[in-house]
C-alpha cells in the first residue's frame, strides 16, 4: 500500500522528510496498518500512534486507540504482559525496532514458542483473559497489549497499553484512576520475594481486592502478577523494600474501556 503526502505516493521503505517549527505537529493517516514506521528527528519530539476506531474482534464495538510511543533507547528485551480480567482475551503485539532479523520467544503458561521477525516487522498473538505472557528477545523490541471486548458484556471496548520492560520498573508510582468506569484495576508485576512489601496508599493489599494472582518465572527470578481492583482517585503504589515492580492500569465501563502504563521510561529518566 502507498501513503499520499503532498500529492506524492510513498511506498514501504520510502522516507518522508518534514520540517517542523516549535510546537508544530505533523499527522500521517492511512486506512491500512502503519505499524513498523520509524520516526527519527534531529531534535526531541513526541510521537503518538493509534487508530481512530478499531474493534479488533468480529464482535463488539470499535474504540479509539492511542498511545505515546517511547523512544527506542528506552525499550527493553524482556517483558511480562499481565492479563485483562473480564475480557474475551488479550492481543499482544511485538514490534521490531531493528534492521535485519530479530529473534524472540513468547511464553504463555507452559507453552513457549520461538519466532523471528524482519526489519521493523511485527507479530501478534491472542491469549485468554487469564494468561500471563512473557516476551524475551535478542534485541530491543516494543510490546503492546490490547484488551479485547467482552463477548457477553457491554462493559469495555478494546484499549491499547504500552507494556514496560522489566528494566523499566521503578519502586514507587503516583497514578490517577479516572472516574466514570464500573471496574478499575491495577496489574502489578512484582518479584515473589517482595510481594509482602507492596503498599497502596500505605496499606497492604487486601486479599478480597485481588481479582487474579498468577506466578511466572523469568530466567531464574520468580514473579507474581497481581490484578487488584481499585477505586477512582489518586493512588501511591510502592514497595517498602524499594524493589522495582511493573504497574499498568485499566478499567471497563458501558461500551468503553481504557488502559495505560504507569510509566514507560526507564529508571533514572523519571
Amino acid at each position: 500500500k502507498t501513503v499520499n503526502y503532498k500529492e506524492i505516493k510513498y511506498r514501504d521503505g520510502s522516507t518522508i522528510i518534514v520540517d517542523l517549527d516549535k510546537y508544530q505537529t505533523f499527522q500521517l493517516s492511512h486506512n491500512g496498518d502503519l505499524t513498523g514506521s520509524m520516526v527519527t528527528s534531529t531534535k526531541p519530539v513526541a510521537v503518538f500512534s493509534g487508530n481512530r476506531c478499531n474493534k479488533l474482534n468480529s464482535f463488539g464495538y470499535c474504540s479509539h486507540l492511542v498511545e505515546q510511543m517511547p523512544p527506542v533507547e528506552s525499550l527493553d528485551t524482556t517483558y511480562i504482559v499481565p492479563p485483562h480480567v473480564d475480557r474475551s482475551g488479550t492481543m499482544v503485539r511485538v514490534v521490531s525496532v531493528n534492521t535485519g532479523s530479530t529473534a524472540f520467544s513468547i511464553t504463555k503458561g507452559t507453552s513457549k514458542i520461538s519466532k523471528s521477525i524482519g526489519t521493523y516487522g511485527n507479530f501478534d498473538i491472542k491469549v485468554s483473559g487469564k494468561q500471563v505472557v512473557v516476551v524475551e528477545a535478542k534485541n530491543k523490541v516494543l510490546v503492546l497489549s490490547f484488551g479485547l471486548a467482552a463477548r457477553r458484556s457491554r462493559n469495555g471496548d478494546p484499549y491499547m497499553t504500552m507494556i514496560p520492560g522489566i528494566n523499566q520498573y521503578i519502586h514507587q508510582y503516583h497514578v490517577s484512576v479516572p472516574q466514570g468506569f464500573e471496574d478499575n484495576y491495577f496489574a502489578i508485576i512484582v518479584k515473589k520475594s517482595s510481594k509482602a512489601s507492596l503498599r497502596i496508599n500505605n496499606d497492604s493489599i487486601s486479599k478480597k481486592n485481588i481479582a487474579l494472582e498468577t506466578p511466572v518465572t523469568v530466567g531464574s527470578v520468580d514473579y507474581v502478577v497481581l490484578t487488584v481492583k481499585v477505586q477512582p482517585g489518586v493512588h501511591r503504589v510502592e514497595t517498602t523494600d524499594q524493589s522495582r515492580f511493573g504497574l499498568t492500569v485499566y478499567g471497563h465501563g458501558h461500551d468503553d474501556g481504557y488502559g495505560f502504563a504507569a510509566n514507560i521510561l526507564g529508571p533514572g529518566k523519571i
